[in-house]
């Protein structure tokens, strides 16, 4: 999973930033490409993949669950 959502983002924009992230990740999910209730990568591990700051993760995560796309789920991670 993490390999087709980082490659998905790398394709997306040159320069993955939390706006582009979030606008990835999104498309994924409206899209039926992220199943729901399907489990996202950490922050450390999708940052990590990407070459980014885990704070723009971090950023694109909030933006996300802010819309209501994306929920945490306390030590079970963000679906």
């Amino acid at each position: 999973m993490l390999t087709e959502i980082s490659s998905r983002i790398l394709v997306e924009s040159d320069s993955p930033t939390a706006k582009a992230i979030a606008a990835s990740i999104g498309r994924m999910i409206t899209s039926g490409e992220l199943p729901v209730d399907a489990k996202l990568p950490t922050v450390r591990q999708l940052s990590h993949s990407l070459g980014v700051s885990p704070t723009t993760v971090s950023e694109a995560w909030q933006g996300l669950s802010a819309v209501g796309a994306i929920e945490t789920r306390g030590r079970n991670g963000m679906r």
